[in-house]
């Protein structure tokens, strides 16, 4: 049997609820060329009975049952090993994708066989309940970038949309990841999938772009796999800055620093309101570079920076936190739609 174009590794645990219709959105796309792998973690509430059902209809499917539960990073380079396509994408047993998603893409990679990876858009889909309250659309445009300098500005660009950090946004050249054995860091359990962009970005060497949201990422109350253990902690968030800072190979140049750290000073703010010390974020050599960015923008930008960067503003500074904690606390959605 040929090897698909396209492998799909779906990490499942516990997800009976949502399991059909995000196998479903897989099954039904226009496009067929692909394998798609579910990775069972031992779910406990049939999850893993669903599909082997969907197995039987459909020989795309493979599965993977772990012999213990591990966590999604596990379950993922579970996949990984077996992995038989040309390309590898990813997609959460909680979400769906758009029914085109992977013709689009599969057409861009096949027009351009030198792409290493490809990335598009996602609608982040904000529940209350069982009702869709809210749904921030992220896009970016068609574009295909040759030179590092100009794929190292756009990977600061998507994450400030955000789109880089995600994995299930992006389809990866499988030779890639064989040869340089890149895998999801299974001591993570908070932003593995930045960390995999990370590392797999430093030997991509052409970045495709299109202009398609063509994922439906789903944000609910009791979490999803993508958000369930998350938080928001300041060394995690600051790792996560370093990486960016590191895929510059001949330093950061002046227009990306700049929104780059527009991104750590957000996460200050997201340490605060967790209740990180201030002190704690002042003492870091990072926060001294913060220090010295001449920042652009508009006014909610600039107050923000300022609080943070005046000693003599702590007081306002601390009612700001407070603020921004008690929205996230009481008014999730329109915390959602302020942030940005």
């Amino acid at each position: 049997m040929a090897e698909p174009f396209v492998s799909i590794v779906m990490p499942v645990f516990n997800a009976d609820k949502f399991l059909r219709r995000s196998i479903g959105s897989i099954l039904d796309q226009s496009f067929s060329d692909f394998e798609l792998i579910l990775v069972d973690d031992r779910s406990t509430d049939g999850s893993l009975e669903i599909c082997r059902e969907l197995e039987k209809s459909d020989r795309r499917i493979k599965i993977i049952a772990l012999e213990k539960n591990s966590g999604a990073s596990a379950a993922r380079n579970a996949a990984l090993e077996r992995i038989g396509g040309q390309y590898v994408t990813f997609v959460d047993s909680d979400d769906w994708i758009e029914s085109d998603v992977l013709e689009r893409a599969a057409t861009a990679l096949r027009a351009d066989g030198s792409i290493d990876c490809l990335k598009y858009g996602c609608a982040e889909d904000y529940f209350e309940g069982a009702q869709l309250s809210y749904q921030k659309i992220c896009r970016v445009e068609d574009e295909t970038l040759y030179d590092r300098r100009s794929i190292e500005k756009k990977i600061v660009e998507l994450e400030t949309i955000p789109l880089f950090g995600y994995i299930w946004n992006g389809i990866y050249r499988a030779a890639l990841i064989k040869k340089f054995s890149i895998r999801f860091d299974e001591a993570r359990r908070v932003n593995e999938d930045f960390f995999f962009n990370a590392e797999f970005f430093r030997h991509v060497k052409v970045l495709r772009t299109l202009d398609c949201v063509g994922y439906h990422y789903e944000k609910r109350g009791g979490g999803s796999l993508s958000s369930t253990a998350r938080n928001y902690s300041y060394e995690i968030n600051r790792q996560k800055i370093a990486a960016l800072i590191g895929l510059f190979e001949g330093g950061v140049p002046s227009e990306s620093e700049e929104k780059v750290f527009w991104m750590y000073a957000r996460f200050c703010y997201a340490a605060l309101v967790e209740g990180e010390k201030l002190s704690t974020l002042r003492a870091d050599p990072l926060f001294d570079r913060l220090q010295k960015i001449k920042f652009g923008g508009g006014l909610k930008r600039r107050i923000l920076i300022g609080l943070l960067r005046n000693e003599m503003l702590s007081p306002l500074l601390t009612a700001a936190v407070n603020m921004i904690g008690g929205v996230k606390k009481l008014a999730p959605t329109l915390f959602a739609r302020l942030k940005r």
